[in-house]
């Protein structure tokens, strides 16, 4: 099964919102996008998450809040309603506005997908991130990390990046830490985001059964993985034989 039919990682005994039942994918009938960016914002009827569902990077003292930026991003709302998964779709923006020709897509609090196109087309994109519990492995029994669309490196244009809150190190990811047969808190922590193979401040990758693509993860200053505040995202049909990735 692709990753594109099954973004339903499994709830397991690591949560206390356990429960029997999977995760509905994304391409349910009730799934919904909220496209912000460079296409425009729309926004549903449903409540906004409280300011206590995400776990704050406390070092990070950007003068922008979680989920905005510049350009106004972050007025879409997430159905939490059990069974339905819904999306923030956030497209490029150019870094300022009519500038440089610098783009990026900026995550929000709640659970995006980032694609890295302006006007329809793609460009060389910063993924950004400002807090780390933004994207999150679960959130309130939902799959919570955010999904990135078009990743690409080694293009004419130049590389994507990853930009991580202020704690996270800078780094080339060159190699995986392994792989893992189902995306579960239990698996991470014990097959490749030990702590001694994922250690404070460090940025680290690895790919998982069924999912094509590869996942990326930041650490919350302790060793090992920490499933509410350490930082989870996909990278969608990216494979690091295309080249290394850059988290700054």
């Amino acid at each position: 099964m692709s990753s594109d039919d099954r973004f339903d990682d499994h709830l397991d005994d690591d949560f206390e919102d356990s429960s029997d039942d999977d995760l509905q994918d994304d391409s349910s009938d009730d799934h919904s996008d909220h496209v912000i960016g460079s296409t425009g914002s729309s926004t549903d009827a449903n409540a906004d998450h409280s300011s206590d569902d995400h776990a704050d990077d406390s070092t990070n003292d950007s003068s922008r809040t979680a989920g905005q930026s510049s350009s106004g991003k972050g007025s879409g709302k997430e159905d939490k309603r059990p069974g339905v998964e819904s999306f923030n779709v956030v497209n490029a923006t150019e870094i300022p506005p009519g500038g440089t020709g610098a783009f990026e897509s900026l995550a929000t609090a709640q659970r995006d997908k980032l694609t890295g196109l302006f006007n329809g087309a793609k460009v060389k994109t910063t993924y950004t991130w400002l807090n780390l519990g933004d994207s999150l492995l679960k959130d309130h029994g939902h799959a919570g990390y955010d999904i990135v669309e078009n990743f690409t490196v080694n293009n004419p244009e130049g590389s994507d990046e990853l930009l991580a809150p202020q704690s996270i190190a800078t780094t080339a990811i060159s190699t995986s830490n392994g792989n893992i047969s189902k995306l579960v808190a239990g698996k991470l922590t014990a097959k490749v985001l030990s702590a001694d193979k994922f250690v404070a401040n460090s940025a680290a990758a690895f790919t998982c059964d069924g999912f094509e693509g590869l996942f990326v993860v930041f650490n919350d200053r302790r060793d090992g993985y920490q499933h509410n505040s350490d930082t989870l995202i996909f990278l969608q049909n990216y494979n690091l034989a295309s080249g290394p990735l850059v988290v700054n």
